[in-house]
């Protein structure tokens, strides 16, 4: 009963403590990175900028984690390894794009940020 209290408290602290910086125009608008990384105004410099810190944050995440994942590739070796292919891909794929879209409003142009925010 007391780890469902604290669980349900917990979950009302962090979004109380997100929803102030995800909401739009925030400085967690995932959604105004992804409409500047499909728009053809911003410049390409900026998208491959971003995406280069993205992959650059994605590397070192992983190489942070290896050492976890070999100790878990090693104490459950099936499950271990299929697990850890399986979310070593994922991230590999999703988390620079996640990371571009978060740092392309601060390395584009502002007029062109709002000029993108507004439509």
């Amino acid at each position: 009963m007391f780890n469902q209290v604290i669980k349900q408290v917990g979950k009302k602290v962090v979004r109380k403590a997100a929803a102030k910086h995800a909401r739009p125009g925030g400085f967690l608008d995932l959604r105004l990175g992804w409409m500047l990384l499909r728009d053809r105004r911003v410049p390409v410099a900026s998208k491959l900028a971003a995406l280069g810190i993205g992959i650059a944050l994605t590397g070192a995440l992983v190489a942070v984690e290896a050492p976890l994942e070999a100790l878990l590739g090693i104490f459950v070796p099936f499950l271990g390894i299929a697990a850890d292919m399986m979310i070593d891909g994922l991230e590999i794929v999703v988390l620079p794009l996640v990371f571009a879209c978060f740092f392309l409003p601060r390395i584009t142009p502002r007029q062109l940020v709002e000029a993108v925010a507004d439509r």
